[in-house]
């Protein structure tokens, strides 16, 4: 890393000079049979968890240094498209230092990168820690962001909404649910039809699991604003962490919604 540290004044030449090292303590998998183009052999490359750890560690104390270079190398290492230096690059955004100037430039970033998580569930993560810097820094900067991708018609930017928001709730230092249950609330009936992704089954059990009082009151209300086969579905998946007297309530509620949306019985024609 002391060579490498010496590149650094020229950003693209730095970046060829990590992945030789990355290639150097890489394990490049091999499948019999298949033929990889040397542009995609980087796709491969399995790099012991140390070097990465040591990688990051220099990244992250020179992005506070330099911010500046550090934002257009998180850009060339996003450009690779593979795991690994998607990671480095929300790794180089984290760290990056929170001023009026670099601010504007993390979140052009971040509502940029977004893009790239659609049918890439495996990005959603990397997403995650990209964004961890504004989070700290500027939560309400932060929640209008996530706010932006829960509304979106991307279901890519609905996943990573959804999962840093579960993330934030697990979080006991932030108390504000209703804002949370206000916005999930608006999301389900809006997009009622492709809401019942894992990322939403995981948010609501982790709304159980901070208020369950709340979530079981949240989840009677949704039965009279979704249609049914998806309220229940919702209430099922959390059902089972209930405790003992909500679960009954709602079990109630859903007894009497079903004998609702029950057909009635077919008249038998007179003989």
């Amino acid at each position: 890393m002391q060579e490498l540290s010496l590149l650094l004044e020229d950003i693209p030449r730095f970046k060829r000079g990590l992945q030789r090292l990355l290639e150097q303590y890489a394990d490049l998998s091999y499948h019999p049979g298949e033929t990889i183009p040397l542009d995609k052999a980087s796709e491969r490359l399995l790099v012991p968890p140390v070097v990465v750890n040591e990688i990051e560690a220099f990244l992250s104390a020179w992005a506070v240094q330099y911010p500046e270079p550090a934002l257009h190398l998180a850009d060339l290492f996003w450009e690779e498209a593979t795991p690994l230096y998607r990671h480095l690059a929300a790794v180089l955004l984290r760290e990056v230092p929170i001023t009026s100037t670099t601010q504007l430039a993390i979140q052009e970033r971040l509502s940029k990168w977004i893009n790239d998580v659609e049918g890439a569930s495996h990005f959603i993560p990397t997403m995650i820690t990209a964004a961890e810097g504004l989070q700290k820094n500027v939560p309400e900067a932060w929640l209008d962001l996530v706010h932006t991708w829960l509304f979106s018609r991307s279901p890519g930017s609905h996943r990573v909404a959804l999962v840093a928001l579960r993330h934030l709730i697990q979080n006991t230092a932030f108390d504000n649910l209703p804002l949370i249950f206000e916005w999930l609330s608006a999301w389900l009936q809006e997009f009622s039809t492709s809401s019942l992704t894992a990322e939403t089954l995981d948010l609501l059990q982790a709304l159980t699991e901070r208020s369950p009082a709340e979530t079981a009151y949240f989840l009677r209300q949704l039965l009279g604003l979704l249609p049914p086969p998806t309220a229940r579905r919702l209430i099922r998946a959390v059902l089972p962490i209930l405790p003992e007297d909500y679960r009954q309530r709602l079990q109630s509620a859903l007894r009497v919604v079903n004998a609702q949306v029950k057909p009635p019985p077919t008249e038998q024609p007179l003989v």
